[in-house]
């Protein structure tokens, strides 16, 4: 009895002491996962604040890199595209690094011309994707109207394609505009161009394909021949060489030489018909710039198609071009006052302005009202007049800014009798 005793007793002391073990390196355990917790904890914050002063110092980069007013660039290279169609390549006269921009904005220009009072100031796309050194517009020759042949052509454009060569120094304002690629989702694009309207979507493209996220795009071209085609080479091979990337060329009125198939995907228009075939659905972002004509139907035809309005952006060429695409796509012709009353006070003039007239800008130009402009798309500024009393509506959303009191004649049309300071 005495012996089991003692070993019983033995054993409950082994017994306590294993426990005490057991307990010791459970303590230890716990302790080792709470400081890994804590420093996963530390690494965490610490990951956040060095996050956010990476974005803030960012931010504080690129606010160092932008500038107000103008800044002086030199054409560092100028290539022929097309007929009638040339690339200018910008570089920093100072040579700072360049603040990014978004795919899609627009530089704005002011051209001294000889021979002119005023400088000329007038808005391009950015047709590539960012670039820290450089900026490049692509510009076509404006022809004369075709119903004034012997009318002269855009005096910008032709400014630029006869006047301008590497090494000549240009005024830019720093990039802006509405119209821009949502880089936030990964969502599917179509992109629709028509002509010269590819400008600002192909600094969409390339900014997608320089990104390598795989993002899934759709490029619709539409022009009347191949003679008409800008950098279609390069799309060409984008669409050779990358899987996310598909390009459908449209020849509206190609000779009997190019053949479809070989020199381009679709005989016609680029219509929301082409579209509803080729594509599986309509569940993509969709981004447009082209003739005012063109713009409208295929807007009105996306609608028709269910496409949500937050999914369609659009980019018209001038005043003239907003006004038919939104009119076509939303009906803004046919409601509201058919006749108002705009009365221009320092040019003691009262005139009757109605809707087949077109922007208070057409009103004063028809008049003889000087009022400076330069984009004729709400985007430079320059139209700017003072409002003296009523009220305006835009016919597009402005791209510069609008101070109270104020309105830019260029897209604007009278809500109400007007008086104006010009």
């Amino acid at each position: 009895m005495i012996l089991l005793a003692q070993t019983v007793g033995g054993l409950l002391v082994i017994l306590v002491a294993a426990q005490a073990v057991v307990m010791a390196v459970g303590a230890a355990r716990r302790m080792a996962h709470e400081q890994e917790r804590r420093r996963l904890s530390i690494d965490l914050l610490t990951q956040k604040v060095e996050t956010a002063m990476a974005q803030r110092a960012a931010a504080h980069e690129m606010a160092s890199l932008t500038w107000t007013g103008y800044r002086k660039f030199e054409v560092s290279q100028k290539e022929v595209e097309a007929d009638g169609v040339a690339s200018f390549y910008l570089v920093p006269h100072n040579q700072r690094p360049l603040p990014p921009f978004k795919p899609g904005q627009y530089l704005t220009f002011r051209f001294d011309i000889p021979g002119r009072a005023k400088p000329l100031i007038r808005c391009y796309s950015v047709s590539d994707a960012p670039h820290a050194e450089h900026y490049r517009i692509t510009v076509k020759r404006i022809p004369a109207p075709p119903d004034a042949p012997d009318a002269p052509s855009g005096l910008g454009s032709s400014y630029l394609h006869d006047m301008v060569a590497p090494g000549h120094l240009v005024d830019v304002m720093a990039p802006t505009g509405h119209f821009f690629l949502d880089n936030t989702t990964d969502r599917p694009a179509v992109m629709i161009a028509g002509g010269i309207g590819l400008t600002p979507l192909l600094s969409m493209v390339n900014a997608t394909i320089q990104e390598a996220r795989g993002r899934e795009i759709h490029m619709y071209y539409g022009v009347r021949h191949q003679s008409e085609e800008v950098m279609a080479d390069h799309l060409r091979a984008l669409d050779q060489e990358h899987q996310n990337f598909r390009l459908t060329i449209a020849h509206s009125d190609p000779p009997e030489t190019e053949k479809q198939g070989t020199d381009y995907h679709h005989h016609g228009r680029v219509t929301v018909d082409l579209l509803r075939e080729t594509l599986p659905s309509n569940n993509f972002d969709f981004y447009i710039c082209g003739p005012s004509a063109m713009m409208s139907q295929i807007i009105a035809d996306l609608r028709e198609w269910d496409v949500p309005e937050e999914r369609v952006h659009f980019e018209a060429f001038g005043a003239a071009s907003v006004q038919q695409v939104v009119a076509g796509a939303d009906g803004a012709a046919s409601e509201g006052p058919k006749e108002l009353s705009v009365v221009f006070e320092r040019s003691k003039k009262s005139l009757t302005w109605t809707p087949q007239i077109g922007t208070i800008l057409d009103l004063a130009e028809r008049n003889n009202v000087a009022i400076d402009y330069g984009c004729r798309a709400g985007n430079c500024g320059t139209c700017i007049t003072a409002v003296r009393s009523g009220e305006v509506t835009y016919l597009s959303e402005p791209g510069a800014e609008v101070e109270s009191g104020t309105c830019l004649t260029c897209i604007a049309i009278p809500k109400a009798t007007l008086v104006l300071d010009a």
